[in-house]
This record gives structure tokens, sequence and C-alpha cells, in this order.
């Protein structure tokens, strides 16, 4: 019989795509059975169509108040919790109750779950808690994604007190853990420093599969520089003021935003012609759509928060994946990866977006090093960076 991994998620399946390509991939080796919180209606449809798609065994959690009790339970424990935590400053279930429901929902449910498990893997802040007591109890080893850096997160509610709640439980808990994984080299320099190392930790990031990603066919030679964005909302916060004042400064250049446009920030602009707006994509029609753009904009916030300044973005990662060349604000973690790599993927801009464009190496944006930095980045793509699950377990 084979062996069986239990995921912890706490968030849906569809929010988690991290979770899902490593579901995906050990389900080859392993039984995979998903416990998960489900946080809306419509990421629970979308789990729906994964679930269906990829004949998945999932037990979904609701963060709402539907079914009532168990939401009344862990909003009880919740309070007691955050009441009791100044004077338990150590105590591991205490402060996993006050710094996540999620916590108290994955432990009320899978304490009560049929079927062996022989490995936990939990993906995400509010699962490494329910995953450590799980182990214990079932005296069976678990592993711990460390996907984002939670103590550097923003966080709105008592800030300095959370920080310090969640510095602790990754202090108290994942020592513990068999094995970590993290999604950004620098990610993994601050969480080990945090916990005084690992024995078993391997840095794994989160980028795409290679296959999604065809090979450039055309560079300027044949047309205007193209540049290409994309997130989910087109919208405030994501550095897009810089995008409209390099637009206007550079009409021969075409800017190319993707995402669910906010109307009453757009309004707020003279957009120039040269800006074109996209709808949301499939995520193998936004693979294709990047490998026809010259240059991605990369252009995250420093100082919105650590996690943010030492992450690796999908939007960062996918952009040197098609090819192109990646204009990069001055974060750490996207200066450090840059910065790694043996060949030019692009540049830091350290006077901003329309400074760094009139300056640009026109020859970095010929066809011929697009398929360079194609070929290369072959070397970082999920294929070769799954196999480092493997290389985790027990």
């Amino acid at each position: 019989m084979a062996r069986q991994i239990l995921y912890l998620l706490s968030g849906n399946l569809s929010t988690t795509p991290r979770a899902l390509k490593s579901i995906l991939y050990l389900r080859e080796y392993y039984q995979v059975k998903i416990v998960l919180i489900n946080r809306a209606e419509r990421w629970r449809q979308k789990d729906q169509a994964l679930i269906a798609q990829y004949q998945l065994e999932v037990v979904s959690v609701n963060l709402g108040r539907k079914p009532f009790w168990p939401w009344l339970l862990a909003s009880l424990k919740q309070q007691a919790a955050l009441r009791l935590s100044p004077f338990f400053r150590r105590n591991r279930l205490i402060n996993a109750y006050a710094s996540n429901k999620a916590a108290i929902l994955l432990w009320q449910k899978i304490k009560k779950l049929d079927g062996p498990a022989d490995l936990i893997l939990a993906h995400s802040g509010g699962s490494f808690y329910p995953a450590w007591r799980l182990s214990n109890y079932l005296k069976v080893p678990f592993l711990f994604d460390v996907e984002d850096y939670h103590p550097g997160e923003s966080i709105r509610r008592h800030p300095a007190t959370e920080k310090q709640r969640r510095e602790f439980l990754m202090q108290a808990i994942l020592p513990a853990a068999f094995g970590l994984s993290s999604a950004s080299p620098l990610i993994a320099v601050h969480t080990l420093k945090l916990i005084g190392g690992h024995p078993n930790h391997r840095m794994i990031l989160n980028s795409f599969p290679a296959a999604e990603f065809t090979q450039p066919l055309s560079g300027t030679t044949t047309g205007p520089v193209k540049l290409g964005w994309f997130s989910q909302t087109i919208g405030p916060g994501r550095g897009l003021e810089q995008v409209f004042a390099a637009a206007k400064d550079h009409p021969a250049m075409q800017f190319h935003l993707i995402g669910n446009p906010k109307p009453d920030y757009l309004e707020r602009f003279q957009l120039p012609s040269n800006i074109h707006l996209h709808p949301i994509m499939s995520q193998a029609a936004l693979h294709a759509f990047l490998s026809t753009m010259d240059i991605g904009l990369a252009l995250e916030a420093k100082n919105a928060d650590l996690n943010r300044d030492l992450c690796l973005t999908n939007k960062f990662l996918a952009y040197a994946q098609a090819g192109l060349y990646v204009l990069a604000t001055d974060t750490q973690g996207q200066r450090q990866f840059l910065e790694s790599l043996d060949y030019r993927a692009g540049e830091i801009m350290d006077a901003g977006l329309s400074e760094a464009l009139k300056h640009i190496d026109s020859a970095q944006l010929s066809l011929s090093h697009k398929v360079e930095r194609w070929e290369k980045a072959k070397a970082f793509a999920w294929e070769a960076e799954q196999k480092k699950l493997l290389a985790l377990l027990p």
C-alpha cells in the first residue's frame, strides 16, 4: 500500500497554487489527502473545479459562520486565547489560537479524521501548529513550506504583539519539523536565522513549468518595444503611476497591463494611447501572451512590508521564464536573485522606470537575447524545483 501524505492548508486550494503544484507532483509517489480552509464562496467554487479536474481527495472546512457551531466554538476559543496570551507568551496552543482562527478550525477537523497518515505537509501560517500537534499525536513527521515570511507581513491589529507571537510560534515549532522549504532565498535566510537553523531545508522557487513558455519568436527588430505587467487588479498600491508617467515620456513604446481595472482609480489619470489594457487571462494564455513582450515590469514596493521586500513574486518568475528583460524595483529579493544568476536577466531600476527606459541596452531586447534568457530560465523551472521536494521527505 502506498504511503499517505496529509496536506494541511489554511486557505483555499485555488489561492495556494504552490501547494497544488506540490500535491500534483508528490501524488505520483504517495496517496494524498488534503484538509483546507475555505475562506470565501468564490474560492470554494474554483476549488471544486480543481478537485474535479485532478480527482483530489479534499476535506473543506469553512472559515465563515456556516456551519454555525464549529465557527462559534472556534471564535470563542480565539477570543479566550487573545485574552490569555499576554500571560502565556510561551504557550504554543494559546498563541497559535490567538494568532489564527484557521489553526483552531483545522485542529478541530483533523483530530477526528479517519485513516492513517505517514507524513504531514503544511502550507501557510495557520497550518503549522495543527501539523505539529497532529505529528506528535500520530508519531509521524511533518514538513512546513515557508512561502511567506509571516512575521514580516503587514499586520493590521496590534502589529507588534502579533509579530512577536508569530516569531515565537516559528521558533517553538519549526525546529521540530522533519523538513522545511522556502519560496525565496531571502525568506530562507530570515527564517533560518529566526529559528536557529535547520538540518533539512531546501529553497524551492515558486516557478512555473517550462513547458508553459514557448520559445520567443520576435524581438524589437520586428516592431516597437513592448512592456508587460500583470496582476489581479489594475489599481492603487502597485506602482502603476510610474508606468503611466513613463508611457507619456516614451510614446513609441507600448505598455500592456493585464488585470481587472478599477475604474475609480483609472479615472484619476489621462492614459496615453500607448497604454493597452487587457482582461485577466488564464495561466496558459497569460504565459503565451508574455512571450510576445520584450520587457517585464516587476514593480514591488520595497516599503510595503518585509515579506514583500524578501519575496520573489510569481510575476517576476513568469517574466524571467518567458525570456523577457526584467526591469525591477529595488527590493532585496529581486536584487539578490538577479545578481545570483550567471546571465543578465534584467536590472534594478535605481532612478525609476522612465529613466531606466532612456538608458536601456537595446541589444538586450533582441530576439537572440530573449531566446537565451528563455533557455537559461529552464534551470529554475518547476520541473527542476519540484525534485527538491523528494529530497526533503523521510
